[in-house]
């Protein structure tokens, strides 16, 4: 299975597992502000079939924007790469995925003011956080099917 869709993939599920997992959160221990589930369930006030939809778009657009990031990168277009890392900044907050965020930010910064030897590692950092956030759902994803 591909990584970015094992959050939807498990949410799909029909066992009672993966309902609870949008609907209470889990009770392992996760890295601080890579993922809050219980805030985007909120924010989707309880839905879960919602979260699942916000969930499976996130997954499906991430890695498009990253790749149009990367192909900016080639082309050193540093205010393309501020717009992309500007949308990519919104979705994840509309997630609650606070790193990826940050990440975005960061790029968003360093491509508006131009300074195209900074982007690589802060590109690196956006795909670091990405593995950080599928980590972090099948975290959530195994402490739901064990409770």
């Amino acid at each position: 299975m591909h990584q970015s869709n094992v959050v939807t993939t498990h949410l799909n599920a029909p066992d009672a597992a993966a309902g609870e997992l949008a609907a209470r959160p889990p009770t392992t221990s996760l890295p601080s502000g890579v993922l809050d589930l219980e805030e985007l369930r909120n924010r989707c006030m309880g839905n879960v079939d919602l979260v699942q939809q916000v969930l499976k778009s996130f997954e499906q657009r991430i890695p498009e924007e990253m790749e149009t990031i990367e192909k900016a990168l080639q082309l050193r277009d540093t205010e393309q790469i501020a717009r992309i890392a500007h949308r990519v900044k919104g979705t994840s907050a509309t997630v609650a995925a606070q790193g990826l965020m940050r990440a975005a930010a960061e790029i968003e910064d360093v491509g508006r003011q131009g300074r195209l030897a900074d982007l690589p590692p802060a590109i690196e950092h956006l795909h670091d956080e990405w593995g950080e956030y599928l980590n972090c759902a099948a975290a959530l994803l195994s402490a739901a099917s064990t409770m």
